[in-house]
């Protein structure tokens, strides 16, 4: 999925599949896997990635130039240190880069009968 002005107000959904890894970066037409690109100066061409582990989400940074962020659920803001993984939980906010361009917030949705048979969580532009 991209990111631009309108694009960046869908959410993006992520499945508790610990076989899938999302990829973060900046547009890569040779790879259209499982990837959100983002095209703007702060976000690395590859960026970041999300896995799932133990029915949880980790974000990990891969070493980007403007850094990957979250904001807790009580307002503090972190930045990721390279390389490991970091658990995220409904409420926090991501960053990719420190502009708050590319900055989405965690949301479980679970109305949605597809949703809770297939573990799905939801990440909103914040």
């Amino acid at each position: 999925m991209s990111s631009g002005d309108d694009s960046a107000l869908q959410p993006i959904r992520l499945i508790r599949d610990e076989q899938r890894t999302l990829s973060i970066g900046k547009p890569d037409p040779s790879n259209s896997d499982s990837s959100l690109s983002f095209p703007l100066p702060q976000v690395s061409e590859i960026h970041a990635t999300i896995t799932c582990k133990n029915k949880g989400f980790y974000l990990t940074d891969l070493g980007s130039e403007h850094g990957t962020w979250f904001n807790d659920n009580e307002g503090r803001r972190y930045r990721l240190p390279p390389n490991f993984p970091v658990r995220f939980h409904p409420s926090d906010a991501i960053e990719f880069g420190s502009d708050k361009k590319a900055m989405f917030r965690v949301k479980v949705l679970s109305t949605l009968p597809y949703d809770s048979a297939r573990g799905g969580e939801v990440l909103q532009a914040a």
